[in-house]
């Protein structure tokens, strides 16, 4: 049963670091198609891999989201990552927005001054990157979790005890359909909620409140 997923230890970063870097690889090596690394500013960098399914995956989640967050065909795309907003991206109706945090005051504010709708968008890159949760432009009630690839865990980060929806802890994620890089309730250290589902059926993510870590995010 889905309960016992409670009797699996942890998969934390440590881990990944420890098997630098392609010691937790599922899959031989010639079936990893992409890779991606982390900086390594914290410490040693984390190297995650993506067989040819899991980039099929990672597109399909990606436009489900972009769907939800109310993307349509025929709509242009200004991604501005790394790129900074100049004049190109003035004509931009949805900012999908992740890596930071955004007050319900600061998206108020972005959205009035550049008449767009500011959507939530969450990933982390030992799951699969954007597209593990994303907000509805229905309802713009939180983060809407792809279940279905993705299931999630809330614990206490203390004791590690499972806690149940509606309660405030740490979110653990464990992939279901992912190959190259599977995770095991991976803690990701994001402190937050699980909600019902509202614009879709699948539970919601609360506005995070923070990190089990208390990482300090300075200049990005």
């Amino acid at each position: 049963e889905l309960s016992d997923l409670a009797k699996f230890p942890f998969t934390t970063k440590h881990d990944l670091r420890d098997n630098y870097p392609f010691g937790m690889f599922a899959v031989p090596r010639e079936k990893i198609v992409r890779l991606h690394a982390s900086s390594g500013t914290t410490g040693k960098p984390t190297v995650v891999g993506y067989t040819q399914a899991d980039v099929a995956l990672w597109a399909g989640v990606m436009a489900r989201s972009i769907f939800a967050a109310g993307g349509r065909p025929g709509d242009l795309l200004h991604n501005t990552y790394g790129y900074g907003l100049f004049t190109g991206g003035l004509g931009l109706k949805l900012a999908l927005a992740g890596g930071e945090p955004c007050t319900r005051e600061m998206r108020a504010a972005i959205e009035a001054r550049m008449n767009l709708h500011v959507m939530g968008c969450y990933g982390l890159s030992e799951i699969i990157g954007p597209g593990v949760a994303m907000e509805c432009f229905e309802t713009k009630d939180g983060l809407t979790i792809w279940e279905d690839h993705f299931y999630p865990e809330i614990i206490d980060p203390a004791s590690g005890e499972v806690l149940p929806d509606g309660k405030f802890g740490e979110l653990v994620i464990t992939t279901l359909t992912k190959e190259a890089l599977p995770m095991i309730r991976y803690r990701t250290r994001d402190l937050t909620r699980l909600l019902p589902g509202t614009a879709r059926p699948m539970r919601r993510l609360d506005k995070f409140a923070g990190r089990s870590d208390d990482m300090l995010i300075i200049r990005g």
